[in-house]
């Protein structure tokens, strides 16, 4: 009633809330579901798979945890992004045919890179050896045009994850580690 602007989509700004409230948690086994992601949820408990045939987890590191555990409000978000895991494959389903494995983390989607903390979190050492004289610049330059190009066009692992479970027909591209 008291927003700035006048507000068309309740039920889209709620959503948003309720998102941004359990991402904040940082809990890799909480997570927001839409009504159709629920409906798929459910049915994976029941051995009905969409998508590729898989089901995901968000993997923080040892080191990712601790800091979160600390109660310093001076974190780097961009150091605490989980990893996506899968975390089971279904027996014959496209995942299985392809070789992914439980463990495997995903790094793309249909091209589009899977943001994780680790290139990150190596890129800014890598500013750190520059700035000690213990790396070129030149090299510096390079990895800053390829994290550029990265983050351009990379997702979040939650937007990856609700692509891979999603259930429409079609091909998806994955790289995986």
């Amino acid at each position: 009633r008291e927003y700035v602007d006048p507000v068309k989509e309740d039920d889209k700004l709620s959503t948003g809330a309720v998102r941004g409230m359990i991402a904040s948690l940082q809990d890799p086994d909480c997570m927001f579901m839409n009504d159709k992601q629920f409906r798929l949820f459910m049915d994976s408990q029941k051995g009905v798979f969409a998508g590729i045939g898989a089901e995901y987890r968000f993997q923080f590191t040892p080191a990712q945890l601790a800091d979160i555990a600390k109660k310093d409000d001076r974190k780097d978000p961009s150091l605490l992004i989980p990893n996506l895991v899968v975390s089971f494959v279904a027996p014959g389903g496209p995942a299985d045919k392809a070789g992914i494995k439980p463990g495997d983390q995903i790094e793309t989607v249909n091209g589009l890179w899977v943001l994780a903390s680790g290139p990150i979190k190596a890129f800014r050492e890598q500013q750190q050896k520059v700035a000690q004289g213990k790396l070129p610049a030149k090299a510096l330059d390079e990895a800053r045009t390829l994290m550029r190009d990265k983050l351009k066009d990379g997702m979040t692992p939650g937007r990856a994850r609700e692509i891979l479970m999603d259930g429409e027909s079609g091909k998806v591209e994955l790289r995986y580690l």
